[in-house]
């Protein structure tokens, strides 16, 4: 008898420390992506730099950035997440970073809930964040975002 209790409240607890892990993994994650010149495809000789703080909520999906960024050659006309793509590789505007036909300006902040596709894309690491100018309208600073456990 007293096996099967011991055996009981082991299972028990394997499954109550699953389903503390699973929780855990769901929290939300926060990180900062540096973006240069140097990670655009093909790299962009520029002073700018850049950082983008996001906010990833797994359980919801919800996504949520403050964009800071200088030096660049120019006024920046556009700031997109851009995926899915591998690193080295190009990928269409995913998500806009500022409304549509709104440049940006330092710091630029927003939010969003991800579809699924797009959320398995980002926590996947396929998506970047770009900033373009008039002197690089493909880009001229980029930060790749890592994938999220």
């Amino acid at each position: 008898m007293a096996l099967l209790i011991s055996r009981r409240i082991m299972v028990l607890a394997i499954g109550l420390s699953g389903l503390l892990a699973a929780h855990a993994s769901a929290e939300p994650k926060t990180m900062t992506i540096l973006l240069s010149g140097a990670d655009e495809v093909p790299p962009v000789q520029t002073a700018g730099k850049g950082t983008a703080v996001l906010s990833y909520d797994p359980a919801t999906r919800a996504l949520s950035w403050t964009l800071e960024f200088s030096d660049l050659t120019g006024p920046a006309t556009m700031a997109h997440f851009h995926g899915p793509a591998a690193a080295g590789k190009n990928a269409p505007v995913a998500l806009w970073m500022v409304k549509k036909g709104e440049a940006p300006v330092s710091p630029a902040k927003g939010d969003a809930v991800l579809t699924e596709d797009q959320a398995k894309a980002f926590t996947g690491g396929e998506w970047y964040v770009n900033i373009h100018t008039p002197n690089n309208p493909s880009g001229e600073i980029r930060g790749l975002i890592p994938p999220t456990p």
